[in-house]
């Protein structure tokens, strides 16, 4: 029974990790000197397999580039921007119990669900030095709701470009 419960506890505080939805980290090439950037063009990533999910990617990266400063060009930028984005499935154990207490009876059922998740990463790099700068990447799970899925992607691109240097 001891071990039941700590396998219980584990699954809970499992669910209570993912429940707290989205991570975003960044990481950066040390001593950028980002005032020497000023225009950036896209280069080839993994998009999305909704094309309309992609274009709305696009957008809200050409908007948090234009609010730092950066002007999007055709040719000869500083800056290749490029995002990749995947997911995955995981399984989830749902506990539910019914009566019952510590050693003696009640009823209980478990039921394995399955979560997809997504993973979102920007890389931004040098284009005459052919060095990647920085990279952002969000994750969280995926909604089948386009309307909420886009906000989860402007969610975390906001939160990712809120670590980005201005140029």
């Amino acid at each position: 029974m001891r071990i039941m419960r700590v396998f219980l506890g584990l699954s809970l505080l499992l669910l209570a990790a993912n429940a707290f939805g989205q991570k975003v980290t960044t990481n950066q090439a040390p001593n950028v000197n980002w005032s020497q950037y000023h225009t950036y063009a896209w280069g080839e990533g993994t998009p999305t397999k909704d094309p309309i999910t992609s274009q709305k990617i696009v957008a809200s990266i050409d908007a948090q580039l234009a609010a730092k400063g950066f002007k999007k060009v055709d040719s000869d930028p500083d800056l290749l921007v490029m995002y990749h984005a995947s997911t995955d499935q995981q399984k989830s154990l749902n506990w539910s119990s019914m009566g019952g207490w510590g050693r003696f009876g009640g009823m209980g059922s478990a039921q394995v669900d399955t979560v997809v998740t997504g993973q979102l990463i920007v890389d931004i790099a040098d284009v005459k030095a052919k060095q990647f700068l920085w990279r952002g990447r969000a994750t969280d799970t995926v909604s089948s709701d386009p309307q909420k899925l886009a906000k989860k992607i402007d969610k975390g691109l906001n939160k990712m470009f809120q670590k980005f240097p201005n140029g």
